[in-house]
C-alpha cells in the first residue's frame, strides 16, 4: 500500500484524470502491460483511438489506484462480473477483502470511485451541445424531474439535465443494476447548492448519498454512495501519466 493512500475506513476516494492528452506512446506500452487478456480484447474492440485510449487510461488508473491499498502488483489484480453483471474484484486471493470500486470514462475524463464494504457508482459526461435535448429529457427523465426541467430557461436546461443524468447513472451502477432500471423510474432533486441531490422516488426504495461535481467546465461527473454509511469523500486529480501513483 503507498504511502500516499489515506485511510478507506468511513471514506469513499475519488480519482479524477482530466484532460485531452492521450498518454505518450511509452506511457500507452507501460499501461498495456498491466491489462489481462479480457481487457486487452476489448480494447481492441475499439474502431477509434481516442476512445482505446479512454479505456487504456481507465482500466490503468483502475489497476494503479487499487494497488495504492493493497500490497498488489497493478498486473495482478483480476475481475469477474458479479450480481447484475456489474464487475467486482475476484482477486488475488486474500487482497479482496473488503475493497470495492467502480469506474466511468467520457471524453476527456476518466474517474475511478474506492471504498471498503460500500456499495459505490460514479459516471460522468462531456458537455456539448444535444440538439434532440427535448426528446432525451422527455424519455429519461422522470414526470417530477421533467416539469422542472421544463420550467429553466433553455441555457440552463443542458446543465440541469446532464446533473441529472449522471446522478441517475451512478445510482444504477452503484446498486449494480445499470440501465436493467429503467432511468425515468428514479425520481432526483438537485439541491440548491448544485454539489448533491437526494432521491424522490426510485424502485425498491432504493436511496443513495449523491454527490455532484465539475471537474472542469466541459465535463459533469456524480458519485452515489450508500447513506447508511457515514461517508468522507476525498477528491484526488491526476495527470495522465498516473506517475503520481508508481
Amino acid at each position: 500500500m503507498s504511502n500516499a493512500a489515506p485511510d478507506l475506513n468511513n471514506a469513499a476516494h475519488l480519482w479524477i484524470v482530466a484532460g485531452n492528452e492521450p498518454p505518450d506512446p511509452d506511457t500507452a506500452s507501460r499501461f498495456l502491460g498491466l491489462l489481462d487478456a479480457g481487457e486487452c480484447a476489448r480494447l481492441d474492440q475499439f474502431l477509434f483511438l481516442e476512445d482505446r485510449m479512454l479505456f487504456l487510461l481507465s482500466h490503468a488508473l483502475l489497476r494503479i489506484t487499487l494497488s495504492q491499498y493493497r500490497d498488489v502488483s497493478p498486473d495482478a489484480w483480476c475481475f469477474a462480473p458479479g450480481q447484475n453483471g456489474r464487475p467486482e474484484i475476484a482477486g488475488p486471493v486474500g487482497a479482496t477483502s473488503g475493497l470495492r470500486f467502480n469506474l466511468t470514462h467520457t471524453k476527456g475524463l476518466v474517474a475511478c470511485v474506492v471504498t471498503h464494504d460500500m456499495d459505490c457508482g460514479v459516471d460522468a459526461e462531456f458537455r456539448k451541445a444535444m440538439p434532440d435535448l427535448q426528446d432525451l429529457a422527455a424519455t429519461a427523465l422522470h414526470p417530477r424531474e421533467l416539469r422542472d426541467f421544463s420550467e429553466l430557461c433553455k441555457t440552463k436546461q443542458l446543465d440541469h439535465f446532464l446533473a441529472l443524468w449522471t446522478a441517475k447513472e451512478a445510482c444504477m451502477k452503484a446498486c449494480g443494476r445499470g440501465f436493467s432500471m429503467a432511468p425515468d423510474t428514479v425520481a432526483l432533486q438537485i439541491d440548491s447548492s448544485g454539489a448533491s441531490a437526494h432521491v424522490l422516488s426510485a424502485p425498491e426504495n432504493l436511496n443513495w448519498h449523491i454527490r455532484l461535481y465539475r471537474p472542469t467546465p466541459n465535463h459533469h461527473l456524480a458519485l452515489a454512495l450508500d447513506p447508511s454509511c457515514p461517508t468522507e469523500i476525498a477528491v484526488r486529480r491526476l495527470k495522465s501519466d498516473l506517475v503520481s501513483l508508481a
